[in-house]
């Protein structure tokens, strides 16, 4: 495939970029080299285009580390989603987070396992968990490698919620650190467990709600 991608004044997406950039600089406690560079998606093929694969409705955004998202024109005819100013602005936020997440952390690996840590940290400092309903239990964002990766958008950033509300922003800060050599899930609960002071399970998680 070849696309010819020209540059366009999006005062709308530019606003909420230097807005992100300031807030999540001062969540992460770090600094980007530059402000991420968007690339804006018209359809479901662009999207599949660009993705490797067909993907499925739900996925509108991802960032790698340019920023691919699907145009907020087509929001709702390209994807099962509803669309308010309010929803795109956390979207774009919450993919800005996953570079601020990636510099902190300069992981080298991905396990599946962890994708809730991975997903649930740029929700939280987004601040999309007020545009969801709060649990009032956890019992699937661990189960993402049988139940499949969206279940994780439902509860993990609740739980990074919690983990700062019991515990603190810094040891979730230092434990992003931490994922610079992390190679295994049994290496990724130690260390939450050395991190946070329980081990990670959905008995000790609910304990703390």
């Amino acid at each position: 495939m070849i696309y010819k991608i020209d540059k366009c004044e999006d005062p709308f997406i530019q606003e909420k970029i230097s807005e992100s950039v300031k807030e999540l600089e001062e969540f992460y406690e770090t600094k980007l080299d530059e402000e991420p560079n968007v690339v804006i998606l018209d359809n479901r093929k662009m999207i599949d285009d660009f993705y490797g694969r067909k993907t499925e409705p739900w996925l509108v955004a991802w960032a790698k580390p340019i920023i691919f998202i699907l145009n907020r024109a087509n929001f709702e005819k390209e994807s099962d989603h509803s669309y308010s100013d309010e929803i795109y602005k956390a979207l774009l936020k919450h993919e800005i987070s996953h570079i601020y997440f990636d510099k902190l952390s300069e992981r080298k690996y991905y396990l599946p396992a962890w994708i809730w840590f991975l997903e649930g940290v740029p929700i939280y400092s987004s601040g999309q968990l007020k545009l969801k309903k709060r649990p009032t239990k956890f019992n699937n964002f661990l189960d993402c490698k049988n139940k499949g990766p969206k279940v994780v958008y439902q509860e993990s950033g609740f739980v990074i919620d919690l983990l700062i509300k019991q515990k603190s922003k810094e040891n979730l800060l230092g434990f992003i650190k931490s994922l610079k050599n992390i190679k295994t899930e049994e290496e990724f609960n130690v260390n939450f467990l050395k991190t946070f002071g329980f081990e990670l399970n959905y008995d000790n998680l609910n304990k703390l709600i």
